[in-house]
């Protein structure tokens, strides 16, 4: 990995608050059960999730993950949610990839010159759903 030569820049703290219109993906009679939700969030190598939420299709989370960052003009978040199931693989109900400046609040050499203050972002999933989160990025000196 080409990290690991590298310092982080910054540290990235997400706090995944909560997401909205969750669907299984699955079109027989069960489609309309409720689901089990957790998210999973991915940067650089390192996955963390949240815990799963009992039947709700609209899960309020809010569990906050810490993660570093190399180079924030380049890296990308990972976001992918899972149906927790007790009996079959856990299914994917929604994912995305997006680029960190794309969620920035500001252009990030703009960013740059200020000091850190969490911003809350709706981020669009494949199929229509949304996951709401509050980012807070720590630049380190």
């Amino acid at each position: 990995h080409e990290h690991n030569s590298q310092a982080a820049v910054a540290h990235l703290v997400l706090v995944v608050l909560e997401a909205h219109d969750l669907k299984s993906p699955t079109t027989t009679v069960e489609r309309h059960r409720s689901l089990n939700p957790y998210c999973e969030i991915t940067v650089g190598s390192l996955t963390l999730k949240t815990p799963f939420m009992k039947r709700t299709n609209n899960p309020k989370w809010n569990t906050s993950m810490q993660f570093s960052l190399y180079d924030v003009a380049k890296d990308i978040i990972h976001i992918n949610i899972f149906d927790n199931e007790f009996f079959s693989p856990n299914e994917n109900i929604g994912y995305t990839s997006i680029h960190l400046i794309d969620i920035l609040p500001c252009s990030l050499d703009i960013f740059l010159t200020q000091p850190s203050r969490p911003f809350i972002q709706t981020i669009y999933l494949n199929n229509g759903a949304s996951v709401i989160m509050k980012c807070t990025i720590q630049f380190l000196l």
